[in-house]
């Protein structure tokens, strides 16, 4: 039996460029660990999650439960040490392949992890369930 892998994410501090709604699709509900609450941005064309992982982690895996896995998400992951200088980590803007989780493999380590959504007339409203970092 293969041991569980520890979430970084869960519970950990998250912030976001916009909220839908405040109380029913906070950012906070991104790493609950619920597949019942989720987080939704607002309508800017470049919505925004951010993880804080507290301190610097090395990890190898993110992965991201879009909340329509019927569509393509078009997104890319930035990462930094220090909340200043910031490292493209993964550029999916122009992807079309849909499913749940969308899976990044990279080896890593960062304390913030920043979530960008393209969301465009194209593109479906920018909502997520979960994110998990491994």
């Amino acid at each position: 039996k293969m041991a569980t892998m520890q979430n970084l994410a869960f519970g950990e501090k998250v912030t976001s460029s916009n909220d839908l709604d405040s109380m029913v699709t906070n950012a906070k509900f991104a790493v609950d660990e619920n597949n019942g609450t989720l987080w939704i941005g607002g309508k800017y064309a470049q919505e925004w999650i951010q993880l804080d992982l507290g301190v610097i982690k090395s990890f190898n895996e993110i992965q991201i439960f879009p909340e329509f896995p019927i569509k393509a998400y078009q997104y890319k992951i930035e990462i930094s040490e220090d909340n200043k200088d910031w490292k493209l980590a993964a550029n999916q803007w122009e992807n079309v392949k849909i499913g749940s989780p969308m899976v990044s493999n990279l080896k890593i380590r960062a304390r913030y992890i920043r979530i960008v959504l393209r969301n465009e007339k194209q593109n479906t409203r920018p909502g997520i369930w979960e994110v998990k970092v491994y």
